[in-house]
């Protein structure tokens, strides 16, 4: 890591590189995988859509800086992250994001790249804090929050709360059937008071307006919203589906069930 550095400077340089190696095994999945959570965005706040899921690598590429981006061997490195996706890795090969930011780290006495990707695993680091993943009968929910300063519209009503978070969930068909969400049951939790802050009957009607149907290999992503009367809590709860089995496989599988929505925590300030 010293190519080009100043003594002072490749200190600089081995003392990051250490904390970015450390951060990024926060980010496992399993062993040797690294998974990468796609950003928040507030704008999407109240809508929702079919999408399907981005790949891994895509969402690490926005965030090279453009010396990595050209790199022959990043490019290289990239391809065959793409083709493992292909071939049913859910995340990205960890000794190939390794090599990246050592490459980061190895630019000619500029150390510019590596505070790029150090910040990039960071931001990444604070969004794993704030994100659950459940499977339910082939029907996997996603949930990750940021905080929200001010709230999204202007929307006074909120005014007067201490935080304010926008969470987004991804409701991702894995199994074999078409399901339909119809229903949505939600727990807001206080860590300040420890007590139920909020609920949302069970069976409250689907999700920013809509019911939708989501076929094998689709999803539908939506953000909402909520807030909190300290800096801290959880929101989890449950989706009411429905799935399209065939008659002679119901046995096998209920035609009605509660995908699970494991906790996804609300924190003011996630950095690490």
């Amino acid at each position: 890591l010293s190519l080009g550095y100043s003594p002072a400077m490749a200190a600089v340089a081995r003392t990051l590189f250490s904390t970015v190696s450390r951060s990024l095994r926060g980010l496992r999945s399993s062993p040797g995988v690294i998974r990468l959570i796609e950003p928040v965005d507030p704008q999407m706040f109240g809508s929702g859509l079919k999408m399907r899921r981005a790949p891994q690598a895509s969402l690490l590429m926005p965030f090279l800086p453009k010396s990595l981006q050209e790199s022959p061997e990043v490019q290289q490195l990239l391809k065959e992250a793409m083709r493992e996706a292909e071939g049913g890795l859910e995340g990205l090969d960890e000794g190939k994001v390794r090599r990246i930011i050592k490459l980061a780290f190895q630019e000619n006495g500029n150390l510019e790249d590596g505070f790029t990707l150090s910040k990039f695993i960071a931001a990444q680091t604070a969004l794993k804090k704030c994100t659950s993943v459940t499977v339910t009968n082939g029907v996997r929910v996603e949930g990750t929050s940021i905080p929200l300063s001010p709230p999204p519209n202007n929307n006074s009503g909120w005014g007067d709360k201490k935080s304010a978070f926008c969470y987004r969930i991804s409701v991702e068909n894995v199994g074999d059937h078409m399901v339909v969400l119809i229903g949505r049951h939600w727990r807001i939790h206080d860590n300040g008071s420890n007590l139920l802050h909020m609920e949302i009957p069970k069976g409250s009607p689907g999700v920013v307006g809509h019911r939708p149907s989501i076929e094998p290999g689709e999803r539908f992503v939506y953000a909402s919203g909520c807030d909190l009367p300290s800096r801290s809590g959880w929101i989890g709860g449950s989706f009411q589906m429905i799935a399209s089995v065939p008659p002679s496989q119901r046995g096998e599988m209920e035609e009605s069930f509660d995908a699970i929505v494991e906790p996804i925590p609300l924190i003011r300030d996630a950095s690490p």
